[in-house]
C-alpha cells in the first residue's frame, strides 16, 4: 500500500505571539515546527504500515526551504519519501486555498501513476484551527472521509478508523483510497534516533510544485488582538482540608463568585 501524509510548519506554540506596528502576527523571531497533529498522523500511519510489514509512506509539505528540515524530521521517524511544493501561489494561503493547491499537486500525482491508499492530515493546525483542509480535500478527490481518527488498522479493501466522538469513539469501515483526519491517539509519536537522523539527511526531497496554481481565497484575516494575559492564580496552603475548603470559599465570597 501506499500513504500520503499532508504536514504544515506552524510556529511554535509555546511562545507567546506578539504583534508588529503593523498589527500583524510578529512570527520572525519564532522558530517553525511540524504541526502536533500532523505528527500524529504520521505515527499512526507508521504503526500501520508496521503491522502490516509493508507499505511507503511519502509526506508532503507546501513550504520554502525550511520546510526541508521538517520533512526531514519526518524521514527521521517513519517517511519513507519526502515532496514539497512551493511558489508565489502558496503565500498567506487560507484553507480553502491551502487545499486547493493540494489537490492540484496530489492530483498531478495520480496523473503520472502514482497511488495512495490513504491520504492523512492533521485533524487541524494549532496556528489557525480550521480544521477544514482535510475534509475539502476529500471532497475534491471524491474520496471517503473519515475525520477525527485516534486509531487505525488496515483490511482487505480498506481501513477500520476508530473516531473521537463528543461520548467517547465509535469504529468505522473505510475503502480505499480514502482520507482520514487525526486526532491525538492514546500514544505519542516517536522519537528519532541518531541512525535514523543520519539517514534522513542523505535522503532527497521531491519537488511537486507545478508551473502554475488556480487558487481562490474566500476569507481574509482583517485585524488581529492579542488577549489579556490570565492572571496567576492563588495557592492556598492550609494545614487541613477542611482548612483549606474554608479558605476557597471565603476567597469565592470576597470576589463575589458566590
Amino acid at each position: 500500500m501506499n500513504y500520503l501524509v499532508c504536514v504544515k510548519q506552524v510556529p511554535d506554540d509555546s511562545v507567546l505571539v506578539t504583534l508588529d506596528a503593523d498589527g500583524s502576527p510578529d512570527l520572525q523571531s519564532i522558530d517553525l515546527t511540524v504541526n502536533a497533529f500532523d505528527t500524529y498522523a504520521l505515527e499512526m500511519i507508521t504503526r500501520v504500515r508496521e503491522k502490516q510489514g509493508e507499505g511507503e509512506i511519502t509526506v508532503l509539505t507546501v513550504g520554502g526551504e525550511t520546510a526541508v528540515s521538517a520533512l526531514r524530521s519526518c524521514l527521521s521517524v517513519g517517511a519513507d519519501k519526502a515532496a514539497r511544493v512551493w511558489n508565489a501561489a502558496c503565500e498567506h494561503t487560507n484553507a480553502k486555498a491551502m487545499s486547493e493547491i493540494l489537490y492540484q499537486t496530489i492530483s498531478k500525482q495520480l496523473e503520472d501513476g502514482r497511488k495512495f491508499d490513504a491520504i492523512l492530515c492533521g485533524l487541524e493546525s494549532t496556528d489557525t484551527m480550521s480544521g477544514q483542509v482535510g475534509a475539502r480535500l476529500a471532497e475534491k478527490l471524491g474520496y471517503a472521509l473519515v475525520t477525527g481518527a485516534v486509531s487505525m488498522e488496515a483490511f482487505e479493501d480498506g481501513f477500520k478508523v476508530e473516531q473521537e466522538t463528543e461520548n467517547g469513539s465509535r469504529v468505522l469501515k473505510v475503502e480505499r483510497p480514502c482520507v482520514i483526519t487525526v486526532s491525538k491517539p492514546n500514544y505519542d509519536p516517536r522519537y528519532p534516533t541518531l541512525k535514523s537522523k543520519m539517514a534522513a539527511r542523505k535522503m532527497p526531497i521531491e519537488d511537486w510544485t507545478l508551473d502554475s496554481y488556480q487558487v481562490t481565497e474566500n476569507a481574509a484575516a482583517r485585524s488581529f488582538e492579542v488577549l489579556p494575559q490570565k492572571e496567576g492564580g492563588q495557592k492556598i496552603m492550609e494545614e487541613d482540608v477542611a482548612c483549606s475548603v474554608q479558605k476557597a470559599i471565603a476567597i469565592m465570597v470576597e470576589d463575589k463568585v458566590l
